[in-house]
């Protein structure tokens, strides 16, 4: 039973991370290698915060604004300007594995 529960768990991590890289690929039609790192900064701050003492729905929430944030500060400093000079997807995406 206990190996059902920690598949299911596991599966349902994996199948978060493939809605994420395929809603940002659909938005922004580039494979967006970074996403990775993103979700690694916010497990880490989300660790962190536990560790803090904060509960984790706290923890939770701020590591959701940790991902949300830097998501937004990848695009605003790096994959804005290079859009806006006309670039394609695939800098986009060489930028992108630069990043990660």
């Amino acid at each position: 039973m206990q190996l059902m529960a920690n598949g299911l768990a596991a599966g349902a991590g994996y199948a978060l991370v493939a809605i994420g890289f395929t809603t940002i690929y659909g938005v922004a039609r580039f494979f967006h290698m970074a996403h990775g790192a993103v979700l690694v900064w916010a497990a880490y701050s989300t660790l962190a915060l536990t560790w803090a003492g904060a509960p984790i729905a706290v923890a939770a929430i701020g590591g959701i604004v940790t991902a949300v944030a830097l998501g937004v500060l990848l695009d605003q400093l790096v994959y804005r300007p290079m859009r806006s000079h006309g670039l394609g997807s695939w800098a986009l995406f060489v930028a992108s594995l630069g990043l990660y």
